[in-house]
């Protein structure tokens, strides 16, 4: 039996913020891959046998051009998949997601070592993809996907963040993750020459009524996930809402640019039986499981050779000694720069201390930063600016002493 065809409503916008005079996100919508101009539909429509592509990159910024790098990275995006031949299975998407986001991260390094000034430079990038009643996902850095479905919100994607490795060691909860210092310590970008980027990918299936929302982390590092919940649940149209999302962030602070896409499954998405929504758990990710599965082997492998060394040894179990890796410490977190830790920062977005709830919001200058304005084009062309990766920034605390 043909798979139905999804009804879908796409809006996406995008705001500098209450601080940053420049917009170094970028982000790309199609209802249709083969199409050479990539407009952002209006309204429902059907969505075509190729899928809808959603793309978020948020350019690291500061010296060194990160609106340049978000800006090849969608180009390279579009470039990439736009000449794809047919997909013949889930497997194949996956890897074509996987294979785009890794010619772009080769054209965002190969610009940076032809253009000196914007050496360094980086970006995120969150890629969804609708096909059939599917969601396809693939991303690096910590730009986000979510998926909210009967009122409840679920973050597909994973953070590739120092905070996020934490609260994976158990060290932080996520409430925690949300306020710490480092929050803007990523250990995965685009445009890194040295630590070449493997996305994360997974695929999830849609239920009518679905909303897919993707992010920069302008909009997820001001606002926790209960309140983008809640502005979601509260409804009225994909429009307004994108647009209560960006003006929440700013209200919260507005420290970055915020990029907002939504994609509502209006009708024809093959029944799922409107499961409410649990955790990551359920994802279907082939190479997580792979890794899962080798690890059962190699445990197994172990135990045996325990066993072996408990029988013949001198009745004292032992095992090989295992040398733990040095970690950053986060109650001594002075006595260690983030230089020396292998990751990236984004230097301009460190977020100083966020207002209570009883704190006076910041007053909105309507003058310079009215309302997100809806993009009917799909990509944004930023004026250029720089950024930098921490690791090649001067050390001058010696200086200052």
């Amino acid at each position: 039996m043909a798979e139905k065809t999804l009804t879908l409503e796409v809006i996406a916008k995008t705001d500098a913020g209450m601080v940053r005079e420049a917009n170094e996100d970028n982000f790309l919508v199609t209802p249709d891959r083969t199409n050479p101009d990539w407009i952002l539909p209006r309204g429902e429509y059907a969505n075509s046998d190729g899928g809808t592509v959603m793309v978020v990159a948020d350019g690291m910024g500061g010296l060194n051009a990160g609106e340049v790098a978000s800006n090849i990275a969608v180009d390279s995006i579009r470039a990439h998949i736009s000449k794809a031949g047919a997909i013949k299975d889930d497997a194949a998407l996956s890897a074509l997601m996987r294979e785009a986001i890794q010619k772009a991260n080769m054209n965002i390094v190969r610009h940076g070592q032809d253009e000196k000034e914007t050496e360094g430079m980086g970006s995120t990038l969150v890629m969804a993809w609708i096909r059939g009643s599917k969601l396809y996902l693939a991303w690096v850095g910590d730009s986000r996907c979510y998926i909210w479905r009967k009122g409840r919100l679920l973050q597909l994607s994973k953070d590739h963040s120092y905070v996020q490795s934490l609260v994976d060691e158990g060290k932080l909860t996520t409430e925690e993750a949300f306020f710490h210092p480092e929050s803007n310590v990523i250990t995965q970008s685009l445009g890194d020459g040295v630590k070449k980027p493997v996305p994360d990918d997974c695929v999830f299936p849609l239920d009518n009524e679905d909303i897919v929302l993707l992010c920069s982390d302008g909009l997820n590092g001001m606002l926790q996930d209960a309140k983008i919940e809640e502005i979601i649940t509260a409804g009225g149209g994909l429009a307004p809402v994108a647009d209560r999302l960006i003006e929440e962030a700013k209200a919260a602070g507005g420290l970055d640019n915020v990029t907002v896409i939504l994609a509502k499954v209006i009708g024809g998405a093959w029944a799922t039986g409107g499961e409410v929504l649990g955790d990551r758990r359920g994802l279907s990710v082939d190479r997580r499981r792979k890794k899962k599965a080798r690890g059962l082997i190699y445990g197994l492998v172990a135990l045996l050779v325990l066993g072996a060394t408990f029988f013949a040894g001198s009745g004292v179990l032992r095992g090989p000694e295992v040398k733990t890796k040095v970690r950053v410490d986060t109650v001594n977190k002075a006595t260690v720069r983030p230089a020396d830790t292998g990751k990236i920062r984004k230097t301009d977005k460190a977020p100083p201390a966020r207002p209570k709830a009883s704190d006076e919001k910041p007053k909105t200058p309507a003058e310079k930063h009215g309302p997100a304005d809806e993009k009917t084009i799909l990509r944004k062309l930023p004026a250029p600016r720089d950024t930098v990766h921490l690791s090649q920034q001067k050390d001058t605390t010696k200086e200052n002493e």
